[in-house]
């Protein structure tokens, strides 16, 4: 029907039969496309999300699902987390940990990594190269490793080095063929990335040429000058060895030219290419995997990973005492770069302390003592204080918790291990560095300048000695009164717990509390020594 409206003509199509199923079909379409979208956006974040809250129920979730279903909610079910709770899910799967020294090196860092690799299925050396061994002791029997990480003492461990490792091959080919003739050396599980670098011969005469005059020891075996072969573009991977032969020779001829300036022979280069391609490239063709991927697999699969340190956090070029530093990153943050492991994934930071400080070669730190005036300085010997690269006696002195402030503030430590507090117990009385006065005035922070580390004032806190043997105590409520007083001080200061101890130099001589709790502020005044003056001060954790 028609009707005039307003001069137009207008026709009633709403009971044309073609143009309302027509409508109808489009209307009901679109809600049917709309709740079938909504439908499937629940469903699919449901079983996403369930797969961390249903726990122990998922399998039966997963197993009511299609198979294609399963598949396509393990590959992408994690689009909806936002990247820390992506993170959060992989830390649950396994553990992955990172033992960090506190302090200038020597810190007791390979024991502990011993005592945890027997939980672990990896274990990565970070950095550093033959200069800072660790050491470690198999039934009374000591270990002194120079490259590989102490998890190739245990077999069921994998050991890997890691991208930022200097590795001269010859001291590979012989730690290696030495811990094979003592049975302790499987050599499937031992990994080194294809990205870390050669150190050859030419780096270890460089740095004997220049260590008499040098700030730092590892010159003496080639370390620094490998890392400054690095930071010149010059150095030489472990891809390129089992790479093209050509390629490998032009890159070892690069190198030694810039090194050498006017000694370069060409005939003695020929000899280290063929020495490698010859005699090396046998020996580790099979050890190098795709550093990066190899990780990544064994985090991503709830296995557990142990990151080992080199050195401490005070040799840091960054953060530490600079100009007497490491040529590579000491902190968490150079390990996990080394190690090639994301930092959110990282369950937890460990940090070693050793109950004395030990230095070697030059570089100030302001709790050091005179060895010829203390009973501490007995400590040398009895603790074999002897750098391995250089044969120099360490530097000593008392414990300093301000720098040990600095170095948590530096790497967020989850947890401490107090490292050789049993090398103490032969003294009637021990201190603790617990602040620092610059010119009569309080200091709040570890000072910047060389000149300032120098002029700086220690406050101590002393303690009694308990002289007695600890080494078989494995609970710190077994402890002397005293030890459990030195413990309970470096928890409330710093604000982390100590949940290892290390009592003795076995691999076992160790307390491990895994519910440690931080203590409560002490009542009344810490008794401190400044000077020659003697003193109480109010403690609380701004120290």
């Amino acid at each position: 029907s028609t009707q005039s409206t307003w001069g137009f003509q207008q026709r009633d199509i709403r009971g044309h039969p073609l143009i309302s199923s027509f409508l109808c079909v489009c209307i009901f379409s679109f809600l049917f496309f709309f709740f079938c979208s909504c439908l499937f956006c629940f469903v699919f974040f449901f079983i996403s999300a369930s797969a961390q809250m249903l726990g122990p129920f998922r399998h039966l979730l997963f197993s009511s699902c299609p198979a294609a279903a399963r598949r396509f909610v393990t590959d992408y079910g994690s689009i909806f987390q936002t990247p820390a709770e992506r993170a959060k899910a992989i830390r649950s799967k396994g553990k992955v940990q990172a033992v960090v020294g506190a302090q200038w090196g020597d810190e007791g860092k390979g024991k502990l990594c011993d005592f945890l690799s027997k939980d672990m299925d990896l274990t990565i050396l970070c950095a550093g190269g033959p200069a800072d061994s660790h050491r470690a002791f198999v039934d009374g029997k000591e270990f002194v490793l120079k490259l590989l990480p102490t998890g190739v003492l245990r077999p069921q461990t994998t050991s890997m080095l890691g991208t930022a490792c200097v590795i001269p091959l010859q001291t590979l080919a012989d730690e290696m063929f030495a811990l094979d003739a003592q049975g302790m050396l499987d050599r499937s599980r031992i990994k080194i990335s294809d990205r870390a670098h050669i150190l050859f011969d030419v780096h270890a005469e460089e740095g004997r040429e220049r260590g008499r005059n040098s700030r730092r020891d590892t010159e003496f075996v080639g370390d620094d000058p490998c890392y400054v072969s690095k930071s010149l573009r010059l150095g030489v991977r472990m891809c390129e060895l089992v790479g093209p032969a050509a390629q490998f020779s032009r890159r070892v001829h690069e190198l030694h030219k810039m090194l050498q300036g006017k000694k370069y022979n060409e005939v003695e280069v020929n000899r280290v290419v063929d020495q490698h391609l010859q005699v090396y490239r046998p020996l580790v063709e099979g050890m190098l995997c795709k550093s990066v991927e190899f990780v990544s697999a064994f985090v991503h699969s709830g296995r557990n990973v142990l990151l080992e340190g080199h050195e401490g956090t005070m040799v840091d070029p960054d953060l530490g005492t600079y100009p007497h530093v490491a040529p590579f990153g000491t902190g968490i943050g150079g390990m996990c770069a080394g190690a090639g492991v994301p930092p959110p994934l990282l369950t937890d930071v460990i940090g070693v302390v050793k109950s004395y400080v030990s230095r070697c070669g030059p570089g100030h730190f302001p709790t050091e003592i005179n060895p010829d005036q203390h009973d501490l300085s007995r400590l040398i010997e009895r603790e074999r204080e002897v750098n391995k690269a250089s044969g120099k006696i360490n530097r000593i002195g008392w414990l300093d918790l301000v720098q040990l402030k600095y170095a948590h503030q530096t790497n967020h430590f989850t947890t401490l291990h107090l490292a050789k507090l049993d090398a103490l117990s032969f003294l009637d009385e021990i201190r603790i560095g617990i602040q620092y006065r610059l010119d009569g005035a309080p200091v709040r922070t570890y000072p910047c300048s060389e000149d300032s580390l120098k002029r700086v004032e220690v406050v101590y806190e002393q303690f009694e000695g308990w002289k007695q043997d600890i080494s078989k105590c494995r609970d710190r409520r077994e402890l002397p009164r005293a030890c459990q007083k030195i413990i309970a001080r470096i928890e409330h200061l710093l604000d982390t717990k100590v949940r290892y101890v290390g009592v003795g130099p076995d691999r076992d001589d160790v307390i491990y509390e895994p519910h440690a709790h931080v203590p409560e502020p002490m009542e009344g005044l810490a008794e401190v020594y400044y000077g020659n003056k003697h003193e109480n001060l109010r403690f609380d954790r701004d120290y």
